[in-house]
């Protein structure tokens, strides 16, 4: 009863950290401001300076395998392989995730040759909805861009993920551009895509 008491406990702190009001309990640590690995608390922008993942894990894929090259893949077989990646952290019942979806849809399409899209569905680690909900998301919005599942739960920790969406944005090279923590805006999505879009 007292695990099941926990467990509902943190469903609720995400789903409030979910609405960017992240509760004082989940508020990441104070970090040195050259930690490539920190993203911002709420929707705002932080300038990186990072040199790769900060974290390595296993992908499912429900989407775009053959984009991605399979249907179960690491993020280091397609992270510093020359193709600037913008990474998304979401969950099928977050209400942020869904508003910002469509427009990760038009970018993707604008930049999707030169950019590559993937979402990573951590809703279930979070009480954010089942595979199940993500899927029917990604299949009402007309997502075509390739989305996963990881059924590692470090991710959340390396990725700092306090609450969600968060979004990474990796240059070529694998090196860490930007990391934006909460619903970020079409026009500011468009942005940072371009700028990795036209980095040497």
């Amino acid at each position: 009863m007292i695990i099941r008491a926990l467990l509902l406990s943190s469903a609720a702190a995400f789903v409030l950290a979910c609405g960017n009001e992240a509760p004082a309990a989940t508020e990441p640590p104070a970090v040195a401001a050259n930690d490539s690995t920190a993203p911002a608390a709420g929707p705002t922008t932080s300038e990186m300076t990072g040199t790769g993942l900060p974290g390595d894990f296993t992908i499912r894929a429900y989407q775009g395998a053959d984009v991605i090259g399979g249907d179960t893949i690491d993020l280091s077989t397609i992270v510093g392989k020359g193709r600037p990646v913008v990474l998304n952290f979401w969950g099928g019942l977050c209400p942020p995730c869904r508003a910002e979806m469509p427009a990760f849809q038009r970018t993707h399409e604008r930049f999707g040759d030169r950019v590559l899209f993937l979402g990573v569905d951590v809703g279930p680690f979070v009480g954010l909805g089942s595979r199940q909900d993500a899927k029917d998301l990604i299949s009402e919005l007309g997502v075509t861009y390739p989305n996963g599942w990881t059924f590692n739960s470090r991710a959340l920790k390396d990725y700092k993920l306090y609450g969600i969406p968060v979004t990474w944005f990796f240059r070529g090279d694998g090196s860490v551009h930007k990391v934006w923590a909460g619903a970020i805006p079409e026009e500011e999505l468009m942005r940072i895509a371009g700028e990795l879009a036209t980095a040497p």
